[in-house]
């Protein structure tokens, strides 16, 4: 049973007798639990719509184009809580006051159909697979780690985490694609047990679409959590050359590389970041593998943009050498740029990462440099404009009194988000 919140005026559902209020039961026969059902099934072009009103039950009936939206909006979906207690949980290693939205865990199998979120499966019932595998949501994005099952266990500190390649297979053998992620850790799950992962994930292909590979981050908020050794740049080397292999044999058997290692692997052990080629079709994207090679590849078609007065270009550590290429384009149309590092030290020195500096970081270091125009990395804000520390985009357009803009994920686009 799902409430409708909202029908749209002259809408298919208005005219059909949608209201806000009723509650959908069914359509088609088929019971409608959450927006995923609603979307689901109101794809049809016959609309058999069973509808409670107050006591009363009754049918709607509707025809309509296959891409038509009825028009109706429908009570979003309970977000499904993560349920592991993983020990290198980047929500535990947040300060109290950060964004109050970064202490939502959520495990949820329809995020991660509709957007990209990876889960673990470790909450996974009966009835979630059948529904899985009958709305057939596809592709899904699964946190693997490891296949070991008794490894897995006590990386998540649950004992559902066991199953995962059965849960996969099951999946996979349903019709369902699967794009797979590791977080490594030093000691842990890197070396001969990273590579007995890698095999076994390789061996579902085509149904596992790609690995993703990351560095476990760490802050420097991890009073009484488990001791995780941090990545440096020999073990980052390590990591890359042991891979190498692996992904050679993939380009081979596959005709991809399949196996993509995230950026970080590339800066840390100072080796040069991979060629467009090896990114395929960018798979791993929203996972921040490829952002580099993306950025290098855009500067060479953008468009600088036309600013007035000095501009500063705010980044973190890890991404300070590309900046400065970027800052290198400005000037070479006889603007004045500059790029600006900004150490973390809300999480810690260790997290390099532009898309996580926070706002009161930027505000104390920007403070102390001239310039008119201030571009921030892409993803430093949500969309509610609050950096990771809470403070907000439009307090730091006040207290600094200048020009300030998000630079997008694509940097070819620079120019039409200035202006």
């Amino acid at each position: 049973m799902l409430l409708i919140t909202d029908v749209e005026k002259g809408s298919i559902g208005d005219k059909a007798g949608l209201k806000p209020s009723q509650y959908i039961l069914s359509i088609n026969g088929e019971r409608v639990d959450d927006a995923l059902d609603f979307r689901f099934h109101t794809a049809d072009e016959v609309l058999e719509i069973e509808i409670r009103e107050g006591e009363e039950i009754f049918r709607v009936y509707v025809e309509k184009g296959i891409d038509q939206d009825l028009g109706v909006q429908v009570k979003d979906f309970v977000i499904r809580r993560c349920q592991n207690n993983c020990i290198f949980c980047f929500m535990d290693q947040l300060p109290r006051d950060a964004r109050e939205s970064l202490f939502v865990k959520d495990d949820d199998y329809r995020m991660s159909f509709l957007y990209g979120n990876f889960i673990t499966l470790t909450n996974l019932v009966e009835n979630d697979f059948k529904k899985i595998e009958k709305l057939r949501l596809s592709p899904l994005y699964i946190s693997v780690h490891t296949t070991n099952p008794s490894l897995r266990e006590s990386i998540m500190r649950n004992k559902n985490a066991r199953k995962v390649k059965e849960q996969m297979e099951r999946l996979i053998s349903s019709g369902i694609k699967l794009h797979t992620q590791i977080v490594l850790l030093p000691g842990i799950n890197d070396g001969e047990e990273y590579l007995s992962t890698v095999e076994d994930l390789a061996s579902m292909y085509p149904g596992v679409l790609s690995i993703g590979v990351v560095p476990v981050g760490l802050t420097g908020h991890r009073e009484g959590l488990p001791l995780i050794i941090s990545p440096d740049g020999e073990w980052a080397k390590e990591v890359l050359d042991i891979s190498k292999p692996y992904q050679e044999k993939f380009r081979a058997q596959f005709g991809i590389t399949f196996l993509y290692l995230a950026d970080e692997f590339y800066i840390l052990a100072d080796e040069e970041i991979p060629k467009r080629e090896y990114y395929d079709d960018f798979p791993q994207i929203e996972n921040g593998i490829g952002m580099v090679r993306r950025f290098l590849d855009g500067l060479e078609d953008m468009e600088v943009p036309q600013m007035s007065g000095r501009t500063i270009l705010v980044t973190g550590v890890l991404a300070e050498p590309f900046v400065i290429k970027l800052e290198e384009k400005f000037k070479n149309t006889g603007q004045r740029a500059e790029t600006v590092v900004v150490k973390n030290r809300y999480l810690g020195s260790s997290v390099t990462v532009a898309g996580l500096l926070p706002g009161w970081d930027i505000l104390a270091m920007v403070s102390m440099i001239e310039g008119e125009n201030i571009i921030l990395p892409p993803d430093v804000v949500n969309g509610d404009g609050k950096f990771i520390d809470d403070f907000s985009l439009n307090d730091l357009r006040k207290f600094t009194g200048r020009r300030i803009y998000i630079a997008p994920s694509d940097i070819t686009e620079l120019a039409g988000v200035i202006g």
